[in-house]
């Protein structure tokens, strides 16, 4: 087995800073495709969607276990114009959840080309959605920024005029002590005659 030690501050720091700034950069990248998709729903919306009565099929509660955040989820049934039967769940708010039981019809508003593209009443996605992801991306790219520059500060600062560390320098002989002077010099030595 190997040695497990123990890091020092720098690397808690710069371990800290590192997984911020890789964080960062996911949500500088998911925040506008998540923007996009959901401009694209509500364009589809507009323009090739439809509208069904459905069934609530089931009802469902999890914790989210990491922040033990509740969520709320509806299984909905439905039925397209084509004729195919479907059956998808859909997170929605804890108000929208209570307003219906297991059997309940419902109102379904789908997208004729891609079906699992759907909402409920109150589940619609909105411009407030896209401009959350938007926030997404221009609070990640800060971050990722806010991250790069604490790496570099930790990394770099206190350096200046001293050797790197973790590399041998080259040091002078040490300077031989010097004769000693006055009448004690010879104190204790044997004298020759």
């Amino acid at each position: 087995m190997f040695e497990r030690r123990k890091l020092t501050l720098k690397e808690n720091i710069l371990l800290v800073l590192g997984s911020a700034l890789v964080f960062s950069i996911i949500f500088t990248v998911v925040g506008p495709l998540a923007s996009h998709q959901t401009s694209d729903k509500i364009a589809a919306f507009a323009a090739d969607g439809a509208t069904t009565t459905g069934k609530v099929t089931g009802k469902r509660m999890e914790m989210v276990m990491v922040n033990k955040v509740m969520t709320w989820w509806l299984q909905v049934e439905f039925k397209t114009e084509k004729g195919d039967d479907r059956l998808d769940s859909l997170l929605v708010a804890n108000s929208i959840y209570d307003r219906y039981d297991v059997g309940d019809p419902i109102r379904v508003t789908y997208v004729k080309s891609n079906p699992g593209w759907f909402y409920i009443p109150g589940a619609e996605p909105t411009a407030r959605d896209v401009a959350i992801t938007d926030g997404m991306s221009k609070y990640g790219r800060l971050a990722a920024g806010a991250s790069l520059i604490g790496i570099l500060v930790v990394l770099f600062a206190g350096r200046g005029g001293r050797a790197p560390t973790g590399r041998a320098t080259k040091t002078a002989a040490p300077a031989p002590n010097p004769p000693p002077q006055g009448p004690r010099a010879e104190f204790g030595a044997r004298r020759r005659a």
